[in-house]
């Protein structure tokens, strides 16, 4: 492994079952492939203090990467831009051309914007903007060692900010490979042999 990553959901519907997080197995996955191990993962309720406690947490551990999925939409418990700013001590601060971008995706979606939609266009200071797919902007900054990003909790639009953005960025701030190359890691599906005489063969690797 070339890098290790820690990820943090947020979301009752997680915690109380409603849905499945299918955005850990698809990171975790896309991670490995970039040679970057997930050593930590998890769930955190909607609650801004506990979300800066967990951000707090995984950064005693200077992972390479620190992933947060959820919380960027437009209602109360959508927390995550604060609990960034919490956890690091920066202001959010609006910015102009994302709140453009968010009423236009509305204009395209016949749909009217309401006030509520404006706080999608804070980001904490310093960090970088991810284009948005649907309406809520990712964002990205670095933390000494350790790049930070907060994608959307829909998966079609992390997916799509993991392939368009966060991977290419992953993999040249670590020095990892083209992610459009080879995989970094290889699995081999065995059947037909017990795990403890699969464990003898491997010893001699």
């Amino acid at each position: 492994m070339r890098g290790t990553a820690e990820l943090i959901f947020t979301g009752d519907e997680l915690l109380r079952g409603d849905i499945v997080n299918t955005n850990q197995a698809y990171l975790g996955e896309r991670l490995l492939e970039l040679g970057v191990f997930t050593t930590h993962a998890v769930s955190v309720t909607d609650d801004r203090e506990a979300i800066s406690r967990a951000i707090v947490s995984a950064l005693l551990r200077r992972p390479d990467v620190l992933i947060l999925s959820g919380g960027l939409g437009p209602t109360e418990d959508d927390l995550t831009r604060e609990a960034v700013s919490d956890a690091f001590g920066l202001p959010l601060v609006m910015h102009q051309e994302l709140l453009d971008a968010i009423g236009k995706r509305f204009l395209l979606l016949g749909m009217h914007m309401g006030d509520s939609n404006r706080k999608q266009a804070l980001i904490p200071q310093g960090a970088e903007a991810i284009a948005i797919v649907g309406t809520a902007p990712g964002f990205w900054f670095e933390d000494g060692e350790t790049l930070l990003a907060a994608l959307p909790g829909v998966p079609r639009e992390l997916e799509q900010m993991w392939e368009g953005t966060l991977a290419p960025l992953v993999s040249e701030r670590l020095g990892l490979r083209d992610p459009d190359g080879e995989p970094a890691v290889r699995k081999l599906r065995l059947h037909g042999i017990g795990e403890s005489t699969l464990a003898d063969v491997l010893k001699e690797i």
